[in-house]
């Protein structure tokens, strides 16, 4: 009897622990540790373990989710496993791409009104106008220099003629007049496409 009433209460104490357990976690009560190592409840330890990670990592996911970041801290990324883990995964990876977008479109609207400003303001002065133009759109781009070449006559030929440039934060004085053909600035102007280099 006392062995039986001994084997009973070890059996009983793992099983209390784990339903005291999974009442926190349905509570939405996510413990730091579980607290618990029976060999007899190793595999069922793992599992409420595991769950309990999955679902504190959902809170706190959900908690940088409410201040709008998405992508916050790497070890939120949910493995894909299983329906639940693919869900979670797919959730994430759509909320980024629509954060992402979403700052795009900002960030092309407030270019937008920035440049529609200048064109409002400039209309009169040529060079006032490039200066503003380059200096805003190597901003813009986040761009380390600009230039801004304007078609003229020299000599009963066409040139584009240098009209404004930025380059690292100051302007810079530059006479430089480019005939058609001559280096990227010609080559573009003849061919009248532009030239986008990825490896300078």
């Amino acid at each position: 009897i006392i062995i039986i009433y001994r084997s009973s209460r070890y059996l009983k104490y793992p099983l209390k622990h784990l339903e005291a357990l999974l009442k926190r976690i349905n509570e939405g009560d996510f413990p730091t540790t579980i607290g618990l190592n029976s060999k007899d409840y190793v595999l069922i330890c793992k599992y409420v373990a595991e769950i309990n990670d999955t679902l504190k990592k959902i809170q706190e996911f959900a908690h940088f989710v409410g201040k709008g970041e998405y992508d916050a801290t790497p070890n939120l990324k949910f493995i894909e496993k299983g329906q639940f883990g693919d869900t979670l995964h797919t959730m994430q990876e759509n909320l980024l791409n629509i954060a992402t977008e979403d700052l795009q479109r900002s960030h092309i609207n407030e270019g937008l009104a920035r440049f529609s400003e200048i064109l409002g303001n400039n209309s009169n002065n040529l060079e006032r106008f490039g200066d503003d133009v380059i200096l805003n759109l190597v901003h813009f781009l986040n761009a380390n220099q600009g230039a801004l070449f304007v078609i003229s006559e020299e000599k009963n030929k066409q040139v584009l003629s240098l009209t404004s440039c930025y380059a690292y934060d100051k302007k810079k004085h530059i006479h430089r007049e480019v005939v058609k053909g001559q280096g990227l600035v010609g080559q573009c102007w003849q061919e009248e496409k532009r030239i986008y280099m990825t490896d300078v």
